[in-house]
């Protein structure tokens, strides 16, 4: 490791410089993935990472960092089983709201890996080990796509991910709900179209409108589930209400293959054209898919599904009721079986020295495995699904992004469409 970003308002003094700034590297790393209103709170920052970040001899680095100005500290902590948290830093405001410079350390710091995988996570172990194999380009420059009209917060994130990349310091995680996370899957679109596997350039093979295409699929596994329950609960009870049941259940099924088609066939957005732009509708959709409902910011949007597919909306209310994050996780749970017990499962199986990168719903690879890829992603989706998705593949060599629109299994139509988001 020889060069890191901190922050330009921060000159680090004094014998422990170098680790002041890996300490001011990492801090502003953990600062730029949090949502802009969430980056005035503290980071939980316990004696593991000290130690992982500055070395075991911590306390001193500690104290200059305070003295410095660079951080703030709280000690409190808990280890009640209830109510378990670490201790906990920030950057001081000057340093959080600043742009980053360059730092070039006077000691090569050697490579580390944090990988927080289940040792019976083969496949997450899999996609772990791959992350050792990216690069960028010796002659890259990460300013060259820092775009000054931009946020502070957009600007410093491109910088430090290629940092870390660069550095070799690499980190991979599976949360509760199966996502695999990565140094990758916070990095922005621009950047990604840099990276390298092996010295060789990389494709994308990505769902179209993944989030709305699972939606059916949520609300099916509700459905069954709630129909169990109930099975259970009133085993001896049968009336003419039973019938009105499988009436509603017949509508839904309806309008779940009409919500699919409009999905599969690229028409869902335009279900909402005349309330704004495209990119401005999927914003307030995802609103909408991870929000409470009545929020009046994607009233339009609600109203329209509420016309055009009431009864599936009515599920999805049902399912948002004791606590509105349980749709966005069930759609998480649900992409991360797909994708990653799924489709990475059985590439790892049929190809164990391929390279792959994963980015939650696309896939990541080198073009004598795009084929490959997209059958086994067509293959999990159809499977769990009942339904094949749309897939797009963007070449980062050519800056070229195709819709593969899958007919049947093994078989699909390349349409060629503008690069959207590669610089």
């Amino acid at each position: 490791m020889k060069t890191l970003f901190i922050p330009e308002t921060f000159t680090p003094k004094g014998p422990l410089a170098d680790n002041l700034a890996r300490l001011a590297f990492e801090l502003a790393s953990r600062t730029s993935m949090l949502d802009e209103s969430d980056q005035h709170k503290m980071i939980s920052f316990g004696v593991p990472d000290w130690k992982a970040v500055v070395g075991k001899d911590y306390s001193p680095v500690k104290q200059a960092a305070i003295k410095q100005g660079l951080i703030k500290a709280n000690e409190k902590y808990s280890n009640l089983p209830d109510k378990s948290f670490p201790k906990s830093v920030q950057l001081t405001s000057k340093h959080r709201n600043s742009d980053l410079k360059a730092y070039e350390l006077k000691r090569k710091q050697p490579a580390s890996k944090r990988f927080r995988i289940d040792r019976n996570d083969h496949v997450g172990g899999w996609l772990a080990k791959n992350l050792e194999r990216l690069s960028f380009a010796e002659s890259f420059d990460p300013e060259s796509l820092v775009d000054y009209s931009k946020s502070l917060r957009s600007r410093n994130a491109i910088r430090l991910a290629f940092a870390k990349i660069r550095n070799e310091q690499l980190f991979a995680s599976r949360c509760k709900y199966g996502r695999f996370h990565s140094n990758v899957t916070n990095m922005s679109k621009s950047l990604r179209a840099k990276l390298r596997s092996d010295d060789h350039t990389l494709v994308e093979v990505d769902i179209k409108n993944s989030q709305p295409f699972l939606i059916p699929q949520v609300i099916r596994d509700y459905i069954w589930r709630e129909g169990k329950k109930g099975k259970r609960e009133e085993t001896k009870k049968k009336d003419r209400r039973e019938q009105e049941v499988k009436s509603k259940h017949s509508v839904l099924e309806d309008e779940l293959k009409n919500f699919h088609n409009l999905v599969v066939d690229g028409n869902f957005y335009e279900l909402f054209e005349s309330e704004s732009d495209r990119n401005s509708i999927k914003e307030m959709v995802f609103t909408y898919i991870f929000s409470k409902d009545n929020l009046k910011t994607v009233s339009c949007i609600q109203k329209t599904l509420q016309k055009q597919f009431p009864e599936i909306c009515n599920v999805i209310a049902q399912i948002k009721r004791e606590d509105h994050r349980v749709f966005a996780h069930c759609l998480q749970k649900l992409e991360s079986e797909i994708v990653i017990e799924g489709a990475c499962r059985a590439l790892m199986a049929r190809e164990p020295e391929m390279p792959i990168v994963t980015v939650h719903d696309s896939i990541l690879t080198t073009e004598p495995f795009v084929e490959i890829v997209s059958e086994e992603l067509q293959r999990a989706f159809e499977d769990r699904c009942g339904v094949v998705p749309a897939m797009t593949k963007t070449d980062y060599h050519t800056a070229n992004e195709m819709t593969l629109v899958q007919k049947k299994r093994g078989k699909s139509q390349t349409v060629m469409v503008p690069p959207s988001g590669v610089a």
